[in-house]
């Protein structure tokens, strides 16, 4: 920096500081001499505004994907945005983003999660509340958050992959192997909309294949094939039983889901990736397919925050029945449970606050006697209609 300083000595800062200039280009040669205009710093130039803009779009992009609220109408950068496939409509004092079919969105999650874009966000996750009685949006969220975290912190449940992973996405209907990369963790997604079988491939180094040992040659890892653990990742809101049978698809492509690994021993297992509870199955081998175990992952398993958004989301619909197509007795049980959170939330805002719990009690007891008289209510239609 020193020497570009001294090369523009002539150029002057205007309203900036050095310090801000170097933050904002992050010292980068192309945009240090684009911010210079006119011998001037310029930070406001096009160059720097379509950069902004770019940046605003994939933000924009991503808030269509799990409808959103954006603070700008695509109005503002309309050469970047296809209206064709997203677009905001204008609810309550807010633009809230959207999309116009599956397929754009599951086309451009497929760019942004090439270009690195963490799907393990907060609004991205709570995205699903409002989208849980639609399996197909649920489902999508859900998967993305899933991809995100395993390429981000890997997967807990085996050693050799609960570590970050390269994320390499794939066009083909099979991945090239990436054999440089056989030494660490590797997540192959398919690019392709809907694509057979999986979500995700692992391709991680079972153990290590260094041929020395304490100094020593090990004759006998020099004799053997490297070894390669692989898991193909099905991931899905359903149950196994439900879904198509991505595990026999998976498997009836063998060999095409090992090609160009020949020289390397291949563990292998199917992981579905589900709310269900953990289990596995071990499978003989059997023709072409080798032996393998067939395994169902919790949600948790995988990120503790994806399934406690999963498990709100579900809680949530279980209560969006209707009030009147609920008995008195649902009614009054619907509301006891509504109570209780709502006092609890009392009882903790004035702890925290420095007061009682007299306001908060006594709103509780009032809660009680209009439910005791509900029920009475309910017991005299039930005599009413008995004595007809």
């Amino acid at each position: 920096m020193k020497h570009w300083w001294e090369r523009n000595s002539g150029v002057s800062l205007g309203e900036h500081t050095r310090e801000g200039v170097e933050d904002v280009t992050g010292r980068i040669p192309l945009l240090l001499d684009k911010c210079v205009e006119g011998n001037k710093i310029n930070l406001d130039a096009a160059f720097f505004l379509d950069i902004y803009s770019q940046a605003t779009m994939y933000k924009y992009i991503k808030a269509c994907l799990s409808r959103q609220c954006v603070l700008d109408s695509s109005s503002n950068f309309p050469n970047l945005v296809d209206h064709r496939y997203f677009y905001e409509e204008y609810t309550n004092n807010t633009f809230v983003a959207n999309y116009t079919c599956g397929l754009a969105r599951n086309a451009v999650a497929a760019v942004l999660r090439e270009g690195g874009e963490n799907f393990v966000d907060t609004n991205f996750l709570k995205s699903i509340y409002d989208n849980i009685n639609n399996p197909s949006v649920a489902g999508f969220i859900i998967e993305q958050a899933i991809l995100s975290s395993i390429g981000s912190n890997g997967l807990a449940i085996r050693d050799c992959i609960n570590q970050p992973m390269t994320v390499v996405i794939f066009e083909a209907e099979f991945p090239e192997f990436r054999i440089d990369l056989t030494d660490t963790r590797v997540l192959y997604c398919p690019k392709k909309f809907n694509f057979r079988a999986i979500d995700g491939l692992i391709v991680a180094p079972k153990e290590s294949q260094s041929p020395k040992k304490n100094g020593k040659t090990n004759t006998k890892t020099q004799q053997e094939k490297p070894k390669l653990f692989m898991a193909a990742l099905q991931i899905t809101i359903q149950t196994p039983e439900t879904h198509s049978d991505s595990h026999e698809k998976f498997f009836n492509e063998w060999k095409g889901w090992t090609k160009g690994l020949e020289e390397f021993d291949i563990e292998v297992e199917f992981m579905w990736i589900t709310p269900g509870p953990a289990s596995s199955k071990d499978h003989l081998p059997k023709s072409q397919r080798p032996f393998h175990k067939e395994r169902n992952v919790n949600f948790g398993e995988v990120n503790q925050d994806i399934w406690k958004h999963y498990q709100i989301a579900k809680e949530g619909q279980k209560n969006q029945k209707a009030p009147e197509e609920l008995g008195v007795e649902e009614q009054i049980r619907a509301e006891e449970k509504g109570g209780a959170v709502e006092q609890a939330g009392a009882g903790i805002q004035e702890t925290k606050s420095g007061g009682g719990l007299g306001e908060a009690e006594e709103q509780a007891g009032t809660n009680i006697q209009r439910r005791e008289k509900k029920r009475s209510r309910g017991k005299g239609r039930e005599k009413k209609r008995g004595a007809k």
